[in-house]
């Protein structure tokens, strides 16, 4: 099982939370991608029960062919426009769903419209995260200080804000993917928090 995590800002320090959410919960996982060591160098690695963390770059999803099963964007800005078009620079990231299947999920940041706009297309399940807004079905949101996860219509609290060390609200959206992504690898809300 594969989990992609891409967008312009916070993929780096959202495959690390997840990667340390798993640990904590005794998953069987690698992480690998842009950061630390590369997918290649960790196959010994990997069995058919390693939940696969890959960051993925706009580069990377150039090339890409087939999707993660669990797919995350966590915001896209404009960024690299020396080398791409703004419309093609969104399509790169928009890859990392596009060959998902109807049991696959990708998740979405719902401040960020670009992200907003690209969910209509997802073939498969969607969640969302938001700092501020309303989730229409299932993710991981902010109501005050409290992290809440959404789940077939119930509310679970998962944390307060003020127990996340990292700085600034960008790593509270961090948070909040790492935890709408670590939810659906079988993490548990108290091991998470």
């Amino acid at each position: 099982p594969v989990t992609g995590i891409t967008g312009s800002a916070g993929k780096t320090t959202t495959v690390a939370l997840v990667g340390a959410l798993l640990e904590t919960a005794g998953i069987n996982h690698v992480v690998g991608g842009n950061m630390g060591v590369g997918l290649l160098g960790l196959l010994n690695n990997i069995s058919t029960d390693t939940q696969v963390i890959v960051e993925l770059s706009h580069t990377q999803l150039e090339s890409l062919e087939r999707s993660p099963q669990l797919a995350c964007i966590t915001n896209i800005r404009p960024d690299h426009l020396d080398r791409y078009s703004w419309p093609s620079y969104v399509a790169l990231k928009k890859r990392i769903f596009e060959f998902q299947n109807d049991s696959d999920t990708a998740i979405f940041n719902l401040d960020d419209d670009v992200s907003v706009d690209l969910a209509g297309g997802a073939r498969g399940k969607v969640a969302y995260t938001s700092l501020s807004q309303t989730l229409p079905g299932d993710g991981v949101a902010l109501d005050g200080e409290t992290i809440v996860r959404h789940q077939d219509g119930v509310d679970h609290e998962v944390m307060s804000t003020t127990d996340i060390p990292l700085r600034g609200q960008h790593n509270v959206s961090n948070v909040l993917s790492a935890l709408a992504i670590s939810s659906h690898l079988g993490v548990t809300d108290s091991a998470a928090a």
